[in-house]
């Protein structure tokens, strides 16, 4: 009563809203995550495929590897994204995601825009026995895992990758950066393991802890994000 006093039509709506299926929150959630958050992240998908035009560019001019394909595997793919926007630079493209609602949405939009070279799987990266792969991508993805996994994931990662681009949280240069990604972790419900991400150094600092060389290619126009080139350290 005291909602239709304020809004006649208002317990109508909350009525809508509570009687919303599965599906169609599946649906919101997917429209959400292709229209709001991949557009976000636009700058920092691209500047990733410049990092792996770089890495390309750097394998075709050893002398000894004759490069002949260029393979990649994205973790925590989401919509399928970042590959859509380098499809044209790869000749195949691999994305895994744990949501079976994303990897439907990625290959229903490879198969309308007929990108042949891209596949979507509904797998756990920790699991992952696909052919070797030439770079391995994740986007903001490792500081949501609890630390362990977080460490076992960039393992098995480094065990399918000739190399890996890791897109991440580092220290923001703003207030209102800070705010904002401290905001968003604690309204996305993983704000604990984003706090033992940064407590132990980040990338740089998951990198040391399973023995691989760190390098960090360059700050995003995105304040607060970066972006690390990750390798097997080779003894000796």
């Amino acid at each position: 009563m005291v909602f239709s006093a304020i809004y006649p039509r208002l317990d109508v709506r909350v009525f809508c809203v509570l009687c919303i299926s599965s599906e169609s929150l599946m649906t919101i959630k997917v429209w959400v995550k292709s229209r709001l958050a991949d557009k976000a992240l636009k700058p920092v998908r691209l500047e990733l495929c410049q990092c792996l035009r770089d890495l390309n560019l750097e394998r075709s001019q050893r002398a000894d590897l004759q490069v002949t394909e260029f393979r990649v595997l994205d973790v925590g793919c989401g919509t399928g994204d970042f590959l859509f926007r380098c499809a044209n630079q790869i000749t195949h493209g691999l994305g895994i995601d744990l949501d079976q609602d994303m990897v439907t949405y990625a290959r229903r939009q490879a198969e309308q825009n007929q990108l042949s070279n891209l596949s979507f799987q509904c797998i756990d990266a920790q699991s992952l026995q696909q052919p070797m792969f030439d770079v391995g991508v994740s986007t903001l993805c490792i500081h949501e895992m609890p630390k362990p996994t977080a460490l076992s994931v960039l393992k098995r990662m480094l065990a399918q990758c000739s190399e890996l681009l890791i897109a991440d949280y580092t220290q923001p240069k703003g207030w209102f950066s800070c705010a904002g990604i401290e905001l968003d972790e604690l309204m996305s419900g993983h704000y604990r393991h984003f706090r033992r991400y940064r407590a132990s150094g980040g990338i740089d600092g998951y990198a040391s802890e399973i023995g691989a060389r760190c390098q960090r290619v360059c700050d995003s126009e995105l304040d607060g994000i970066a972006i690390w080139r990750l390798s097997i350290n080779q003894p000796g």
